[in-house]
């Protein structure tokens, strides 16, 4: 690697002799071979090598792989883009013969940049840019746009000198380049206005552009050619401008944002004279304080951008005193202002000797910061020596910010001039009082404080002790690790998770939520790959909205700028609270960028402001209220894309406006790179978040590709987790997903619960929706709802659904928990209630089969009716509960078609219920009938009943659904019947009615004679016994006349002849052989395709089952209609309680109503208590348990030292022994 770097350097570096030497040492290939880092040859060195472009030539003429000098590295440049922008004409003109000019011409960079638009940046060889001019045919290249929006002509315009421009002028035609635009709308008058090193070329422009209102043309960011060039070029350009434009014309003009070029001058730094000169020629002085959009004005951008001789001739025309009273939008003076002014320090030391009020300096402003916090933060050490010398050190340690910020604090923050702590630690003596800021300075913790090795430790007093002092949990190091990732690292968060929601152990405003601790354990932010912070600036920085620039570009501290969001919210939204609609000044520069985002779909720009720390929470309801008022203000014939989209799903008053979030709004307007990044954000709601998603997009879904994606990743989350998780995990998993979890012992309270899909998000709303539906359902609802048969065949939703047979109902995401099961006992399971109701059903059809066999016995006593009756009420009202529990809405398909159709009618089994049922009521009918009236009705009675028992009995074969051996196969036997069996009956029905007609005039000729019934029935009769093989129905005998052919005895005798000698055949051969073999490959073809589907079909219609066993009455048939009765009475009564209740409460006394009300928080309190006390009961008996294992452990270590002690002993006794010995055998 080092040697590839000093090849690339000799070729960057070093003349011609220099190269050819270490070609010859190394080689060339291996030199062409070479490459750094960022994937650059040799080729892209020697095209950088300005001072020796005889590299560049000698290598075109040597190097035989002519498409290497095209090759791109990793920013996207060839040695040939390179070469245009950097090299002389000579050498490029040598580069084109070898290369081929057309060959150059074709080449691209990454952002699809031509070698003529790199030209145009070649300002130390303009010649370039000429040739190219003269010998390029198609002149429409110049003006192709790159991937930026950009062209050939546009770049020129803004970088290259006169006398380059007059020429291309002369050749490409002035008016064309007039009328050219970029991407974003810019003329080449807007562009030229930048070309700041030949100013030249904008004085040209106004001499020969007839128009001069083009000039004053706001490009698509509301910037012109005027406020451009006020912005950049220098004295004496603008004073011939204002001679040819008209001052007073520049003075009215403004931008889109309201900045006048008072403001735009003031923001030309490069040029302070610009700004002198309008101060002196400007009557009315009072424009420079007018306030732009954003709230500045162009006094308070001056004090924060020029330098201090241009400031103290302001003043001196306008007076001090104007301007020190004078405020922006946020409440900030230009001593705050000058405060940011870090290129010219002198401005804030010249104000604090002439400001007689030293203590506006410590003014705050709306975001609760002063002039003197602000200039710790920003300035350098030898202007705030000064600073604490006029205006007391002592005074400046004890000012605050809003926040309870310190200066010391804010020179922590102030990373620029770090001698600024180091300063104020050797000058204060409370050195306890840096504990808080004190951060590392080199290493892998760089930027990491003491918060961080506190929580790293899991020392809880030192982390209370920080906390209150003001450090963050929240505070990065510059790796981008909170304190939070310090404690996970070492294993302590459990000391984190003690403190989290104590307020006895921190103050209030100090203590954090475990919520908030959770977050910062799962950043959202880590889901997706996010540029640096630099680039990140340097992407949104090229949108030419210059009052997001500057919000951009304004390096604040993440302290700075949250304190600064708090501040407006305190003072800008409670207009915007109380009507829903956002002020114009919280229109914060993050929404407006977030809403730039979604115009364009740019992932890139949601991603840097994510890095920039811009998309923080609220950003959600910031950007809510935007578009609310946005759509409020909406005038008729509008061009917004985004209001007139969502006006489409939503109408002006629609309540369900308030629900939306990011993720609906990116489905509303179809931002699919948006969406792939915001399904990422939701964190700890991403399950639910994705389902509510997949919820929406099924409707839209079309293709199987597509449908099979959406399943894939519905699948993802849920079953991963229960896939790698522990028993108790896996619990909480179900809990989750049921929303069990409990806080208190109210069931209302369990979740967690989410919002529900709002309709109008899958489909256009035709009116407006006054009511948003606020019930928060579960995650298994949601499953519910989405109705994807995978999702219910994944090991985690099916193992929920075992486990929930075995427990009592109700489910927890029953649509009517309380109101369609009633009181159970608690250790009747939801597999018994199957049972108890199989058993009956079975019981049922014994007695009903004996009910319409036995018919003459039946009528000698009322009982065996008055037992049906019961049956047939109580299956009526189980199908009409089983109907309000299966009401939502469900999409099906419907002769191609998509419709909504209650959940209900989607199961094939429901209408053999509804039939079965309604023979069973008209039987019964008739048999009333006819033992009261018509005893001929009885046989008919006899009959409707059996066709009852028929379809009840069929219908019972769902019941054995439950069991795996027939469960799959009950479902495939519902596809044959619905999918195939179905339309090949309606094709057969065609073709039997078809050859029915004919062979009924042809066989009989006379059917005038015979009756109607008769006729119709020979129709279908002869058929039918054909297909169905009866040929002895289907053979005739001839007449002896035609006369005689009536359809009774004979058929005709020329018409028999034809039938029996080849029509049958056809028949046969159409029917018998093509249909019923094309049946039974129907047959063969879906048992294939559902039998590798059985088990997941299988599994969603078990889930099915438990849902409608878990809302059936405790008692079987016959006597569950009473149970069903109270039910539905209760939910009616339930839905009417509150109407019916309000007239009682309305006369009812204050007491009484404050008596509930205490009645209801002692409860609480009592619950309250109950559960504290029995956490603490539990935190003593462990801290019992601990006390005594900690006894246990010293006794054993007691026992361990008392038996080394012994040890010792005998062992000094050992050796005292042998000693003696020794000694006395030595004497």
């Amino acid at each position: 690697i080092t040697m590839d770097y000093n090849v690339y350097k000799a070729f960057l570096k070093r003349d011609l002799s220099k190269v050819k030497q270490v070609t010859e040492k190394f080689g060339l290939q291996r030199c062409l071979a070479a490459r750094t880092a960022k994937n650059e040859s040799i080729l892209v060195a020697a095209a950088l090598n300005t001072a020796n472009p005889k590299v560049f030539r000698w290598l075109v003429s040597i190097v035989q792989e002519k498409q290497q000098f095209f090759s791109r590295d990793n920013d996207g440049y060839s040695a040939v883009s390179i070469a245009f922008s950097e090299l002389d004409l000579d050498t490029l003109k040598q580069v084109t013969e070898k290369l081929d000019l057309q060959q150059c011409l074709a080449a691209r960079t990454v952002k699809n940049e031509s070698v003529l638009l790199r030209a145009a940046f070649n300002t130390a060889n303009p010649k370039v840019f000429q040739w190219l001019i003269s010998i390029v045919e198609d002149k429409q290249q110049f003006f192709a746009r790159d991937n930026d929006g950009y062209s050939a002509i546009s770049i020129a315009f803004s970088e290259l000198d006169l006398y380059t421009l007059q020429q291309v002028t002369e050749k490409l035609g002035l008016q064309q380049c007039l009328a050219h635009k970029t991407a974003k709308n810019e003329s080449v008058l807007l562009r030229a206005a930048f070309n700041t090193a030949n100013p030249k070329v904008f004085l040209w422009l106004i001499s020969i552009v007839e128009d001069k209102q083009q000039f004053f043309v706001r490009e698509d960011s509301g910037e012109s050619a005027v406020s451009i060039a006020f912005l950049k070029l220098d004295l004496d350009t603008l004073q011939q401008v204002t001679e040819k434009l008209g001052l007073q014309q520049c003075l009215a003009h403004k931008t889109a944002k309201n900045q006048s070029v008072l403001l735009r001058a003031a923001f030309n730094t490069a040029n302070p004279k610009v700004f002198q000169w309008l101060i002196s020629i400007v009557e009315d002085k009072q424009q420079f304080f007018v306030r732009e959009d954003s709230g500045e004005s162009a006094v308070s951008i001056a004090f924060f951008k020029l330098d201090l001789y241009t400031l103290q001739q302001m003043t001196e025309k306008f007076g001090l005193q104007q301007c020190l009273a004078h405020k922006t939008a946020k409440n900030q003076s230009v001593l705050l202002r000058a405060a940011l002014n870090t290129a010219n320090p002198k401005v804030f030391l010249w104000l604090i000797p002439i400001v007689e009020d030293k203590q506006q300096f410590f003014a705050r402003d709306d975001s609760g910061e002063s002039a003197v916090s602000i200039a710790f933060l920003k300035l350098d050490l030898d202007t705030l020596q000064q600073v604490t010398e006029k205006l007391g050190l002592q005074q400046c340690l004890d000012h605050k910010t809003a926040k309870n910020q310190s200066v010391l604090l804010r020179a922590a923050a102030n990373t620029a001039n770090p001698a600024v702590f180091q300063w104020l630690i050797s000058i204060v003596e409370d050195k306890q009082q840096f504990l808080i800021h004190v951060r590392v300075t080199t290493g892998p913790f760089k930027e990491a404080k003491c918060l961080h090795f506190a929580c790293e430790c899991g020392n809880k007093e030192n982390i209370k002790y920080l906390l209150r002092h003001g450090a963050k949990l929240e505070a990065e190091t510059a790796a981008g690790q909170t304190c939070v990732d310090f404690a996970c690292n070492k294993e302590t968060l459990e000391v984190l998770v003690e403190l989290a929601d104590d307020i006895k152990e921190l103050p209030k405003e100090k203590s954090f939520t475990i919520r908030e601790l959770l977050k910062l354990v799962d950043v959202a932010k880590r889901a997706l790959k996010l540029p640096d912070k630099q680039s990140a600036r340097n992407y949104l920085t090229q949108f030419n909205d210059f009052s997001l620039k500057a919000s951009i570009e304004d390096d604040r501290s993440p302290a700075l700028r949250k304190s600064q969001e708090d501040g407006d919210k305190r003072n800008e939204r409670k207009q915007g609270r109380e009507n829903g609609i956002m002020p114009n000044s919280e229109e914060s520069p993050e929404v407006r960028m977030l809403l730039r985002a979604f115009e364009l779909d740019s992932a890139e720009m949601l991603r840097g402001l994510i890095s920039l720390g811009f998309a923080i929470d609220e950003i959600d309801d910031q950007f809510h209220k935007h578009i609310v008022s946005q759509i409020r203000k909406q005038q008729p014939g509008s061009k917004s894309p985004i209001i007139a989209t969502l006006l489409q799903f939503f109408p002006e008053q629609d309540k369900n406006l308030k629900a939306l979030e990011l993720m609906e709004y990116a489905v509303l307007l179809e931002k699919p790179k948006l969406l792939n990044d915001l399904m990422l954000l939701p964190q700890f709601d991403i399950i639910s978040q994705t389902l509510r998603l997949l919820i929406y997009l099924k409707p839209k879904v079309r293709s199987k590709g597509a449908t099979s994606s959406v399943k894939c990743c519905c699948q993802h989350p849920g079953p991963s987790l229960y896939a790698n998780g522990d028993e108790d995990e896996r619990k909480n998993l179900f809990d989750y997903l049921t929303g069990s979890f409990c806080v208190s012992d109210k069931q209302a309270d369990a979740g967690p619960r989410f919002l529900p899909p709002i309709e109008s998000v899958s489909r256009p709303a035709k009116k407006p929706s006054n009511e948003v539906d606020k019930e928060f359902v579960s995650v298994m609802h949601l499953v519910k709802t989405l109705d994807c048969d995978d999702l219910f065949a994944t090991d985690c939703i099916s193992n929920l659904v075992d486990q929930h047979w075995k427990k009592p109902p109700p489910l927890p995401w029953s649509s009517f928990p309380h109101c369609c099961t009633g009181k159970r006992p608690a250790n009747t399971t939801v597999w018994q209630r199957y049972i108890i109701h199989v058993v009956a059903f079975l019981l049922f059809l014994l007695y009903f089969a004996w009910y319409v066999t036995d018919f003459s016995r039946i009528q000698q006593s009322p009982a065996p009716d008055i037992i049906l009756l019961s049956y047939a009420l109580s299956f009526t009202l189980q199908e009409i509960n089983d109907f309000l529990n299966n009401v939502s809405r469900k999409e099906v398909t419907i002769f191609g078609r998509h419709r909504r159709v209650p959940g209900y009618f989607t199961d094939l089994f429901n209408y053999f219920d509804m039939t079965g049922l309604l023979l069973m009521w008209a039987g019964l009918v008739l048999k009333l009938l006819g033992e009261l009236s018509d005893s001929s009705l009885l046989r008919s009675s006899q009959v409707v009943l059996s066709a009852s028992f028929l379809i009840l009995g069929f219908r019972s074969v769902s019941l054995l659904s439950y069991f795996k051996v027939t469960g799959p196969k009950i479902n495939m036997l519902k596809s044959l019947l619905f999918q195939d069996l179905l339309p090949f009956i309606l094709i057969l029905l065609v073709l039997v009615y078809s050859f029915g007609v004919f062979f009924f005039n042809l066989l009989f000729p006379a059917f005038s004679d015979s009756k109607d019934a008769q006729a119709l029935t020979k129709v279908f009769t002869v058929p039918v016994s054909l297909a169905f093989g009866i040929f002895e129905n289907a053979q005739f005998e001839s007449c002896s006349s035609s006369n005689l052919a009536t359809g009774e005895s004979c058929a005709d005798e020329a018409g028999n002849k034809a039938y029996n000698g080849i029509l049958v055949f056809v028949y046969l051969l159409l029917v018998n052989i093509v249909m019923w073999n094309l049946l039974i490959a129907l047959f063969s073809r879906t048992v294939t395709e559902l039998a590798s589907r059985a088990e997941v079909l299988w599994r969603k219609n078990l889930f099915e089952l438990l849902r409608e066993f878990a809302e059936v009455s405790p008692v079987p048939p016959p006597l569950s209609f009473l149970h069903y009765a109270w039910k539905l009475l209760a939910k009616r009564l339930r839905e009417h309680r509150p109407r019916l209740q309000r007239p009682v409460e309305r006369h009812k006394g204050d007491t009484d109503v404050l008596k509930a009300h205490v009645e209801n928080q002692a409860l609480d309190l009592r619950l309250d208590n109950d559960r504290i006390e029995a956490q603490w009961n539990g935190k003593a008996e462990a801290i019992e348990m601990r006390q005594l294992n900690i006894e246990q452990q010293l006794s054993q270590m007691t026992n361990t030292l008392n038996q080394i002690q012994q040890q010792i002993q005998r062992l000094y006794y050992n050796f005292n022994y042998k000693l003696d010995y020794d000694l006395y055998y030595i004497i």
